[in-house]
């Protein structure tokens, strides 16, 4: 019965011949025959990173950066002429309701004065007046006076208490944890078949000393809390790419099978939105509508117990309540997307 034996100083590849070549980044030793086929090795994975650098230079200098200006542009200019339109309605009933009032009060004094006139009129006629009579008409001589300087001291109140009737924008420069396409298989998310997996990232959410727990006395200790933000770019999305995108608790990361995870609360392909071992589709309107490149951003909120979903290309957001007596604190985020191998 015969059997290999790996000889001294030998080929890393094969063990079978002499390793007559070392290489310097890995250490190994090779053969002539496989010193070739370690070089091309090394060249391929070269020729990967030099296709990613181009990838990158085309994006930059092409049309993607002035596209995703345009876009953000056209955005501040939208909300410009909404906050123009808002501000000229409002400018505009103020001054429909000052015309009216204007008219109101110089009606009121015009018919006021005219029925003075009547009664001057008729005392000269007849001379049938007395000192009673002029005391009054002086008395409302001075009333209308004073109703013609407080209309001429009418002036336009500012509330500074009250909401703004523009809402503030600001430019968010999300540090984007960008999802590249990475060789690896897996099953796919329906469990039929080989599947490539486009992106595979955790990351672990804490709430920090939010609540601590006295078991004896079951009292708890709040701490000031604040919502977390991150920010995905789905590279490689593609329309039988499937998703999911939310949160599950850091005791179930272990999980081999992370698409039956009990503990996950998010949203997910096909319009279904999951609440840990349920899910739903179309809950809250929501509909997988997701394109390459999208930027979403996922909202943590401990002290409300809830998580947001926005995506920045469709504006649309989307809440869920989230369970801790099934997904329960630590939490860690998770976004898994899969592309189906054909």
């Amino acid at each position: 019965m015969s059997s290999t034996k790996r000889i001294k100083n030998g080929c890393t590849a094969c063990g079978k011949m002499v390793g007559v070549f070392a290489c310097r980044g890995c250490s190994g030793n090779f053969c002539l025959s496989h010193t070739k086929d370690h070089r091309d090795h090394l060249q391929r994975s070269l020729n990967d990173i030099i296709h990613d650098y181009e990838q990158i230079k085309r994006n930059i200098n092409g049309q993607t950066v002035e596209q995703r200006r345009s876009s953000l542009v056209e955005q501040i200019n939208e909300w410009e002429q909404e906050s123009i339109k808002k501000v000229r309605e409002l400018a505009g009933d103020i001054r429909q309701e000052l015309e009216i009032t204007v008219q109101r009060r110089t009606d009121n004094l015009k018919e006021k004065l005219e029925l003075l006139k009547q009664q001057f009129d008729k005392a000269q006629q007849d001379g049938g007046y007395y000192e009673n009579d002029l005391k009054e008409w002086t008395s409302k001589l001075n009333e209308l006076q004073r109703t013609y300087i407080d209309q001429e001291i009418l002036k336009i109140d500012e509330d500074s208490h009250s909401l703004p009737l523009v809402s503030r924008i600001s430019l968010n420069d999300y540090q984007l944890q960008s999802y590249h396409h990475r060789k690896q298989h897996q099953n796919h998310i329906d469990g039929s078949d080989d599947g490539e997996i486009v992106s595979s990232s955790y990351q672990r959410y804490s709430q920090p000393e939010k609540e601590k727990v006295n078991h004896q006395q079951q009292n708890v200790e709040s701490a000031e809390s604040k919502k977390v933000e991150y920010a995905f770019k789905l590279e490689g999305y593609q329309n039988s790419t499937s998703i999911l995108f939310g949160i599950i608790s850091e005791s179930a990361a272990d999980s081999e099978d992370e698409n039956n995870n009990p503990t996950f609360f998010g949203w997910g392909s096909k319009d279904r939105v999951y609440f840990g071992d349920q899910s739903q589709e179309n809950y809250d309107n929501y509909r997988t509508d997701f394109q390459s490149d999208d930027i979403c951003v996922l909202t943590i909120d401990p002290d409300q117990d809830k998580i947001s979903m926005k995506n920045q290309r469709t504006n649309a957001v989307h809440e869920l309540r989230v369970n801790r007596e099934k997904c329960a604190l630590p939490w860690q985020v998770c976004v898994r997307l899969y592309n189906k191998i054909n």
